[in-house]
């Protein structure tokens, strides 16, 4: 009995040692495959995370101009530069930094490090989006214009970064510049010449006048709901009807009465702007002034009215061009109409009709001159 219970007992051990012995070989086998897991699982996050830089880096890479991060802090300490930054300034990824001393404050110019830096900081500090326009310094000592647009972004530990995308915009400022300055002589050169200058909005039916408009037209500079005003806006407005996008040009003449009653004769010439999709978009009327001539040519008029009315009367009716001593007129002689005449040699006109003055320093322009029977009736 005693044998067999120590051969049962021995059986019933090496089942527990055999069964042991699996027991911690299938935990090895677990523990294996869960490092595997783990190493697979980290290598997947990697190339995951190596996949996800790349592609960052290729979006900022691709912005036009270049892209900077950098601790708001700390100086403007450079973080990440972008290719693009480095092209934009010649320098590589690692001279920019050396370049310009860690910071990206002395990439801006002297002259505007100071301001600019003030109002991306106010921005920034206040939590909102900045756009700044400066000159910024690059290789060889020469400057470009740059718009920089950026914002504020926080790492992981709630540091605050500054993000910046910078672009080159010489180009556009120098262009700008250009226009100002035209567009300044321009203003100069109307101010100082005779010509009114008035530019209508057809979106909002809106006049704007020239100072000299203003002034002369007793009118004000802004004139809104220009189509149903009252003044010249229907002689205008009917110089516009006769323009098109083929022929966007007229020219016509109209009088206007100032408010103090004053009536001014005008010769206007219209330009027509059209934008692409064949619409009228602005008006620009250069206004003359021709009262004096206008005055002139009426004058004229009557005066020959007044002289064919004479003629019917008189008998003999002679008339000179003084500016080029010319007789226009000889009813006595018709046949010197035309010839030259010299006003020393004439004792009859320098004598007797105007006591001898010199006529060319006289403000005479013609001479008329009427000739009748003297008798009681005729005096």
């Amino acid at each position: 009995c005693i044998l067999v219970s120590a051969k049962y007992i021995k059986t019933i051990t090496s089942g527990i040692r055999e069964g042991a012995v699996a027991l911690i070989a299938s935990i090895g086998v677990l523990f294996l495959l869960l490092i595997l897991y783990v190493i697979y699982k980290e290598h997947k996050s990697i190339s995951a995370l190596s996949s996800s830089y790349n592609t960052t880096n290729n979006l900022i890479n691709s912005i036009p101009g270049g892209f900077i991060l950098c601790d708001q802090d700390n100086g403007g300490n450079f973080i990440f530069v972008s290719d693009g930054f480095s092209e934009l300034t010649g320098y590589g990824s690692d001279t920019a930094v050396h370049a310009y001393k860690n910071s990206i404050w002395n990439t801006i110019s002297e002259e505007d490090r100071d301001s600019t830096k003030k109002y991306i900081l106010n921005n920034v500090e206040s939590g909102g989006n900045f756009e700044a326009v400066y000159k910024m310094s690059v290789k060889g000592g020469g400057l470009i214009y740059v718009l920089n647009r950026g914002g504020i972004l926080h790492d992981e530990n709630g540091r605050p970064l500054m993000s910046c995308t910078i672009m080159d915009i010489t180009e556009m400022e120098n262009a700008s510049r250009e226009l100002r300055i035209s567009e300044e002589r321009y203003r100069v050169a109307i101010s100082q010449s005779n010509t009114y200058v008035v530019e209508y909005d057809v979106a909002e039916d809106t006049v704007k006048n020239s100072e000299r408009v203003t002034k002369r037209f007793g009118i004000p500079p802004i004139i809104k709901n220009f189509r149903t005003s009252s003044g010249w806006a229907p002689s205008f407005f009917k110089m516009v009807s006769q323009i098109s996008k083929q022929s966007p040009h007229c020219d016509g003449e109209f009088p206007y009465t100032t408010r103090s009653g004053e009536l001014i004769y005008t010769k206007n010439h219209i330009t027509g702007i059209y934008g692409t999709d064949g619409q009228l978009i602005k008006v620009i009327g250069v206004v003359d002034d021709i009262t004096h001539q206008k005055t002139v040519e009426i004058n004229y008029k009557r005066a020959l009215k007044f002289r064919d009315t004479l003629i019917k009367l008189y008998e003999i009716h002679c008339e000179f061009d003084i500016t080029n001593n010319i007789i226009i007129a000889n009813s006595a002689s018709p046949h010197t109409v035309g010839a030259k005449y010299n006003e020393h040699e004439n004792e009859f006109m320098t004598k007797h009709i105007i006591s001898g003055q010199n006529l060319k320093s006289s403000q005479f322009l013609h001479i008329q001159i009427w000739i009748m029977e003297n008798t009681e009736e005729t005096r």
